[in-house]
């Protein structure tokens, strides 16, 4: 079989709709060769930065090694300026709330993803949403605040399913088992 290359905009297509049907082992394999391409000269060249650190965010999280990759992009992202659009903006706010509680800064976390919870409540499209109150409740669970972290990752859980994906929903159902456990 021949080896196919891809450009970084099919990669990263690819590993949204992976990383949504959580495709692990696939997406790991993509993460590999994209890993190899971002390192090339011009490597991000027609792709939009912001999108491909909130997916590697999500690769990371969901176990990718290679968090230099993260790095590397996040590198590579704009400031926060007004000519944004303000979907780009929100997921600044979740790559920020990422990398908070990733490093266990959780009280910053929270406060980006209420931002982004309250100014896109209506806006965001639902995988965010679900994204959203996701990272919002297991950083509440990790500041002891189980209560919070419950209603959270049930608002993630309904995000879900109002987008009928049942490995989210399963996701979400296993957060929920812990705080109950």
């Amino acid at each position: 079989m021949k080896h196919r290359t891809h450009r970084v905009p099919d990669l990263l297509a690819q590993l949204e709709a992976f990383i949504q049907s959580r495709r692990v082992r696939e997406g790991f394999a993509l993460l590999d060769e994209l890993r190899k391409k971002i390192r090339q000269t011009n490597g991000l060249e027609g792709v939009n930065a912001i999108s491909l650190a909130l997916c590697l965010a999500q690769w990371v999280d969901l176990g990718y090694r290679d968090h230099s990759l993260f790095e590397v992009v996040i590198k590579k992202l704009p400031e926060r300026h007004s000519e944004l659009s303000f979907l780009d903006v929100m997921r600044l706010n979740l790559i920020e709330a990422y990398s908070c509680l990733a490093a266990e800064n959780l009280d910053r976390a929270i406060a980006l993803l209420d931002q982004t919870a309250i100014a896109g409540a209506e806006i965001l499209p639902e995988y965010l949403i679900f994204l959203t109150h996701f990272w919002k409740g297991r950083s509440h669970r990790k500041k002891g605040e189980y209560k919070d972290a419950a209603w959270h990752i049930h608002a993630a859980r309904a995000s879900a399913e109002r987008l009928v994906n049942e490995k989210l929903v399963a996701v979400a159902k296993i957060h929920e088992s812990w705080l109950v456990f």
